[in-house]
């Protein structure tokens, strides 16, 4: 279980750089460090229980989601800035890798494989992104005062 922390901050700081390198907004640094930590754990805690990393991978894109629409409104920021580098830790490098060096080797059978991997990898992703921008988008949607202000029948206080 340390190592699973350990790698978690080590997650955190690599998402931090990635945002460095964008240049993202400094005051969004702390949010996508937590963010980072977080999606790298969810992810390797479920790989461990469940044993598959595709439902691990959907899961932790889900947290980084809600993190990521939490932090939108509370600091006042495009959701994106906070999502994208979220899960620059999920995205399935090696297994894309992998399937550009067994088509380079002319092993179509491997190459099949990784690069089947890499799609299932990808769509859990976005799945899990998805997911957690449409729950909150019905959330916010049903609120008392959404439905007071944007609603036919008005609600009486």
């Amino acid at each position: 279980m340390l190592y699973i922390v350990i790698e978690s901050i080590i997650s955190s700081f690599a998402t931090l750089g990635f945002s460095l390198f964008y240049d993202s907004p400094k005051k969004s640094y702390k949010i996508v460090m937590i963010s980072g930590f977080v999606a790298w754990f969810v992810y390797k805690y479920l790989t461990i229980i469940l044993n598959n990393k595709f439902i691990a991978a959907l899961f932790a894109s889900i947290a980084v989601g809600i993190i990521g629409e939490i932090a939108s409104r509370k600091v006042q920021m495009p959701v994106t800035v906070f999502v994208i580098p979220g899960i620059i830790s999920l995205v399935p490098g090696a297994d894309m890798y992998y399937t550009m060096y067994y088509t380079i080797q002319q092993n179509s059978t491997l190459a099949f494989s990784h690069a089947r991997n890499a799609m299932l990898y990808a769509a859990s992703i976005a799945l899990g992104i998805l997911v957690a921008s449409l729950s909150s988008k019905s959330i916010k949607h049903n609120t008392k005062e959404h439905l007071r202000t944007n609603s036919r029948f008005k609600i009486k206080k």
